[in-house]
């Protein structure tokens, strides 16, 4: 069904962009 893939790239989106903002704050030398 549609919902179960709206979920799916939904939670893997969510979890792409935790990942990239944790590394920013873990790893501040890219600025």
């Amino acid at each position: 069904m549609d919902i179960v893939w709206c979920a799916l790239i939904g939670a893997f989106f969510l979890l792409t962009v935790a990942l990239a903002i944790g590394c920013e704050r873990l790893m501040p030398r890219r600025k």
